[in-house]
């Protein structure tokens, strides 16, 4: 592999090319999406619901299939109950010298509070159960994880 990488210094270079592409404009793009939410282009009331699917490149490559439901709306706010199940993507990390993809399957389940008027998530707690294998070129190793995941963002 050193050799067909132009030996340490080219190894080196090619994953730095790869982590300049994994932290690209485009990337980060992505990434600030998730931050943000696309309600329907309809009214929405407490009982709506709709689903929407995301390929997602980081933290690991998956795709989750996302239900939201309008659990309550008023004083700016929209608050929805989430469920999403997380599937096997075909995307990859590229870092030059390897690739790295995931086989993950799983779960997350919890509430958000989204802004109405911007669509910034104000607030979010949700619980994650995934597990599968991580594979980077032949390599591949297994991997569990459960916890959750708490935002809150500050107006301003």
């Amino acid at each position: 592999m050193l050799d067909a990488a132009g030996g340490v210094d080219g190894m080196v270079n090619k994953v730095a090319e790869g982590i300049r592409k994994s932290l690209s404009n485009e990337r980060m793009r992505q990434q600030l999406q998730m931050l943000t939410l696309r309600c329907p282009r309809m009214p929405i009331r407490a009982g709506s619901t709709w689903t929407r699917d995301v390929d997602l490149v980081y933290p690991m490559p998956m795709r989750v299939s996302e239900t939201y439901k309008v659990t309550a709306r008023g004083s700016g706010a929209i608050n929805l109950a989430y469920q999403g199940v997380i599937t096997p993507s075909e995307q990859a990390i590229d870092l030059g010298v390897v690739s790295i993809t995931a086989d993950m399957t799983g779960t997350q389940k919890g509430s958000i509070q989204i802004d109405e008027a911007t669509g910034w998530i104000r607030a979010a707690g949700i619980d994650v159960s995934m597990a599968g294998m991580i594979k980077a070129g032949a390599s591949s190793t297994p991997f569990k994880a459960e916890g959750n995941i708490y935002l809150t963002t500050q107006p301003g």
